[in-house]
């Protein structure tokens, strides 16, 4: 079940149709040997694949399975990461209420597990949408509480977060 999960993350983004072929097969197995993690982790690689194809619908169906799992088996940090997904899927969409809403919840439980990586996404997250509503201010406020947490520079956001900042500070017509 692993090994087909790696190896669906491996082609998820340059090939998505074998990340589903290899996240169902997972699923099928993990299903079979009664292993909710496993079902759950492939749940989320076939959402994946699904949302890199841009078939919001079916990506927003396996989140929704991950997420499930993940609440029936309180596995907060899955859950964070399954409602980060989810608002990136209603951001795609255009929802930003649905998506600001999925992202609050994967902030809300990234605080109470003292993730401060996965609370600067949801930062970063919850700035975008604000920024696309025109809500400059709290982008603002958004991105920089995103900077304050940033240090993992491996899975950082820094550079984008500063150009979003640039860019918030451009729709403000402040240019200083």
């Amino acid at each position: 079940i692993n090994t087909l999960n790696e190896l669906g993350w491996e082609l998820v983004f340059s090939n998505p149709d074998t990340g589903v072929v290899l996240g169902k097969q997972a699923v099928a197995l993990a299903k079979k040997l009664k292993w909710d993690f496993g079902a759950a982790a492939n749940y989320n690689l076939i959402g994946t694949a699904y949302a890199v194809k841009a078939n919001y619908q079916q990506a927003l169906s396996f989140f929704f399975k991950c997420l499930a799992i993940t609440k029936k088996n309180g596995d907060k940090k899955a859950q964070s990461n399954s409602y980060g997904n989810i608002g990136n899927i209603y951001f795609n969409q255009g929802d930003l209420p649905a998506a600001l809403e999925a992202y609050f919840n994967s902030l809300r439980i990234a605080e109470k597990l003292n993730d401060p990586p996965t609370i600067a996404i949801a930062h970063f997250n919850i700035a975008s949408v604000y920024g696309m509503q025109k809500n400059y201010h709290r982008a603002l406020a958004s991105y920089f509480k995103c900077l304050k947490l940033d240090k993992n520079p491996s899975e950082s956001h820094l550079g984008r977060t500063y150009g979003n900042i640039g860019n918030t500070y451009t729709s403000l017509k402040n240019y200083a």
